[in-house]
């Protein structure tokens, strides 16, 4: 097992000048390593701005620091592979411009499909699927049960969702 420790910061997403977070981020998920060694995380800020990125371990005789837009002695290159705003379907999920969206919400990422994501609110669970014409927000049928307090997603996509009446899906 390889042990990192970061010395100084070796990659900042603001130096992406198309895709810099202007809001603290609430939510840092790993969500899966490919067999080609990228790793995929997901995140959450607190404007409800969602976005996947890959991770890729560069190997240092391949490329130089400047080639790759990584900080001099950096490993790791950043690339986006979707934004999304949440707060952009407040008709779809139930919200309205003055709520905290990210004080509520869970979220969680298919590590089968890194393209599919799930949150709740206090409207519902829904899903968001990329791959899909529309990518708007979906609700899932969860008639007869309160409004969803927790995610979980297994490594082999199965998703648990907690209820506020106490009920498991």
């Amino acid at each position: 097992m390889i042990k990192y420790s970061v010395q100084t910061h070796i990659f900042l997403t603001d130096g992406l000048l198309d895709h810099p977070h202007f809001s603290p981020i609430k939510k840092l998920v790993f969500i899966c390593k490919q067999a080609s060694g990228i790793a995929q995380i997901g995140v959450m800020d607190e404007q409800g701005i969602v976005s996947q990125w890959n991770l890729i371990e560069m190997q240092s005789h391949l490329v130089t620091d400047y080639d790759v837009n990584m900080n001099l002695g950096g490993k790791f290159k950043m690339t986006m592979v979707y934004t999304d705003n949440l707060m952009s379907y407040p008709n779809v999920i139930g919200i309205n411009e003055f709520d905290d969206l990210t004080q509520s919400i869970e979220m969680e990422f298919d590590p089968e499909e890194s393209q599919i994501f799930y949150f709740t609110t206090s409207e519902g669970l829904f899903k968001v699927d990329k791959r899909e014409q529309s990518d708007k927000p979906t609700k899932m049928d969860t008639i007869g049960l309160n409004s969803p307090t927790a995610l979980s997603m297994s490594d082999k996509g199965f998703l648990l969702t907690a209820y506020s009446c106490g009920s498991i899906w």
